[in-house]
């Protein structure tokens, strides 16, 4: 019986866990795909299999726990694509861990009746291992159980290394490479291509000071450049980049908003050197791509795969960026990010990219917070304080935390919807009036830059952007609407009545410009 139960598991497992992936959204291909993606799908799953076995010597369980860990992804990653429109990629198993961190950004988004049916999984399998299954080593002996394993774990090593030797390299679009692959074939593929030799882009929008290896040897050819070097085309005015939580004009989605929310950026837009739309690397969340390519000038497609995660391998070293090129004009470089600065390594990541400060929300108070996070205007007071003290040019790097979803944790009044919306929509309308409040805060924040700034000693040049859309998908799906971009404004203390060029950017861009600005001012 022994004998029969431990195959019989395996092979009802493994077509069960392709039955799980008819599940996944985008759904892949279940038959008429090349071999290689079966090989490496039956490698992962015999894997996995055994690796339970091993644990707890029941066969049964071992089908019910790979199944249900795979049930468990899948269930997350649909979750994921109805919110981010991007299904699971290998890189967001980070995100377990993250999530056990920072419950509230990420638990609200799974859903009731998912967090549900995971409860329900994990009930059922570890009621199957206490009551329901003997452990297989009371009838055979150890010695031919871990042989049987060890054989097990040769077939699915065989199979994963023949599987790869034959396999196609992902297209980086992951929705097609799901649909091509299937989906354990696609993660098994991302987290190959990841773990490659990093690649740094070839590209030097902000000059090449990237080739010392370590933060000091960086540090030390800073202060080794000429005098001349310096000074060319000085600088000496201050630099102030927002990068604002979830920000853009949401009246390209819903007409229909009162004029108060928007009337400070509406304002700005008639003094600043350029402003309007810029293309950003993702949909409602993964600010990080947002400022990444920001402050390198590169854009996604030049990242290959690092493109979805750059901090985990690509960012580890010292890299070209625009911090560094303002150290090397003698600035000094701080970033505030009213968010514990361990979360996506910034503490680690941030001097690598040329910033000597880092402020997170340890030097904020519960006071400050305006909603769940800290205010807009209490980062705005800070930066200008930091400004108003500086003895030399400063570059201040903001990634503001108050727009951060999820959005219905929070609660709004019937007063205060009609002060902000001019007319309700049919979905989400406590949703857009909380973000519309929070949106109304960052155009105070933007209004006291542009109020304060020219006060300073030092000329300034101020730039503005959302990172990415804000999370809001049935509003989204019954306006059927799928633009990504945000919005931006650039504004100089010299220039306050500029004439306003409004051309598209993409985020890579930014930067560039706005240090032209500041070198032309």
């Amino acid at each position: 019986m022994t004998e029969i139960i431990w195959p019989c598991c395996l092979g009802i497992g493994g077509l069960a866990s392709l039955t799980v992936e008819a599940l996944v959204h985008p759904r892949p291909r279940l038959l008429g795909r090349k071999l290689w993606t079966y090989l490496i799908h039956l490698g992962l799953w015999l894997l996995l299999f055994t690796m339970f076995l091993l644990l707890v010597q029941r066969p049964i369980f071992a089908a019910l726990a790979g199944l249900g860990v795979w049930l468990a992804v899948v269930l997350v990653g649909n979750a994921k694509e109805a919110s981010l429109r991007e299904p699971f990629i290998f890189m967001d198993f980070e995100y377990f861990t993250d999530a056990i961190k920072h419950p509230r950004l990420y638990l609200p988004f799974l859903g009731l009746w998912r967090a549900i049916a995971l409860g329900l999984i994990a009930v059922a399998v570890i009621a199957t291992a206490l009551w329901a299954e003997a452990p297989i080593t009371a009838h055979m002996p150890w010695l031919l159980f871990l042989k049987y394993n060890g054989l097990a774990l040769l077939v699915a090593a065989g199979l994963l290394w023949i599987g790869t030797r034959w396999s196609d390299a992902p297209s980086l679009q992951p929705g097609k490479d799901i649909r091509d692959m299937g989906f354990a074939p696609s993660l098994w593929q991302y987290g190959r291509a990841e773990r490659a030799p990093v690649v740094v882009p070839a590209a030097r929008p902000f000059g090449p000071l990237s080739e010392p290896r370590t933060v000091d040897q960086q540090r030390t050819r800073l202060e080794s450049l000429p005098a001349s070097d310096l000074s060319d085309d000085p600088a000496s005015g201050h630099l102030v980049i927002v990068q604002s939580e979830s920000f853009f004009d949401i009246r390209r989605l819903w007409p229909q908003v009162a004029p108060e929310a928007f009337q400070d950026f509406d304002a700005a837009a008639q003094h600043c050197v350029q402003s309007g739309q810029i293309r950003v690397p993702p949909w409602g969340a993964n600010t990080i791509r947002t400022e990444f390519s920001l402050l390198t000038g590169w854009s996604p497609a030049s990242l290959g795969i690092h493109q979805f995660q750059p901090y985990r391998f690509l960012a580890r070293r010292p890299l070209p960026s625009l911090a560094w090129r303002l150290k090397a004009r003698g600035y000094r470089t701080v970033c505030i990010h009213p968010y514990p600065s361990s979360f996506y390594a910034r503490n680690t990541i941030y001097p690598l990219l040329g910033f000597d400060q880092f402020i997170d929300v340890a030097d904020f108070t519960p006071e400050d917070r305006s909603g769940p996070y800290t205010g807009d205007l209490a980062v705005a007071s800070k930066t200008l304080k930091i400004l108003q003290d500086a003895t030399q040019p400063t570059f201040v790097f903001i990634i503001t935390m108050e727009n951060h979803g999820p959005l219905h944790l929070e609660s709004i009044s019937a007063e205060e919807k009609k002060i902000l919306l001019l007319q309700e929509p049919p979905v989400s309308a406590d949703d857009l009036a909380i973000y519309l409040r929070h949106v109304r805060n960052a155009g105070a924040m933007l209004r006291q830059f542009m109020d304060e700034l020219p006060k300073l000693a030092r000329p300034s040049v101020l730039g503005f952007y959302g990172d990415h859309v804000p999370i809001l998908e049935k509003l989204y799906a019954e306006r059927q609407f799928t633009d990504g971009r945000t919005d931006y404004w650039l504004w100089s203390s010299r220039h306050p009545e500029a004439t306003p060029r409004h051309p598209e950017i993409a985020v890579e861009e930014l930067g560039v410009r706005a240090l032209e600005i500041a070198c032309r001012s």
